[in-house]
């Protein structure tokens, strides 16, 4: 009964993090039975902008910044199947198109603190679930940027050291997802 008291796009991040972590557990059993899976974080990537674009949209109600977001998954949709078409198999690791994701999430993330800064209508944002959320994507895109941009030469070298910093800026973001919806509820409720 949680989930039915809040807004619209905390339902829609829920359901992202349930969606992801069912593309994980089918990502490891594909790897170990020795399997390719690198086409699913092609899949996550498109499913994450549109998820995370889609919430700020829903945030930036009655905002010209809704226009923003829909350009974004455009940019984003169109760079990705063209760089798969042309240059990256979508069996191998989608470095460029994370990058070029992050980059076009930490401008949604400026553009959200921007409006929060102008508009001052949040009286506590600690409360505030969507400055969470922000908050949560902007630690996690700023950490993860140039290791993705720089994902073939890492993982050329076999360095375990760019799953381990990732793996740590997921489980944060993750962490800070869970914040989101917990504060979501009181949120909604008061």
């Amino acid at each position: 009964m949680y989930y039915v008291h809040l807004t619209k796009a905390l339902k829609i991040l829920g359901a992202f993090v349930l969606i992801t972590l069912g593309l994980e557990i089918f990502s490891a059993t594909l790897s170990y039975g020795g399997n390719n899976n690198l086409w699913i974080f092609h899949i996550h990537s498109y499913l994450e902008v549109l998820c995370f674009a889609g919430i700020f949209y829903l945030i930036f109600e009655k905002s010209p910044l809704r226009h923003v977001c829909l350009v974004v998954i455009a940019l984003f949709f169109a760079f990705g199947i063209s760089y798969v078409l042309y240059h990256q198999s979508f069996y191998q690791f989608n470095s460029m198109e994370r990058g070029v994701e992050g980059i076009l999430m930490l401008l949604l993330c400026i553009l959200f603190f921007g409006r929060l800064l102008l508009k001052l209508d949040v009286p506590n944002l600690l409360a505030y679930p969507y400055f969470w959320f922000a908050t949560g994507l902007m630690i996690y895109f700023s950490g993860t940027l140039f290791l993705f941009l720089y994902a073939s030469k890492y993982l050329a070298m076999g360095d375990i050291t760019y799953w381990l910093i990732h793996s740590l800026l997921n489980i944060l973001l993750n962490i800070i997802f869970a914040i989101t919806i917990w504060k979501g509820k009181k949120w909604t409720s008061s």
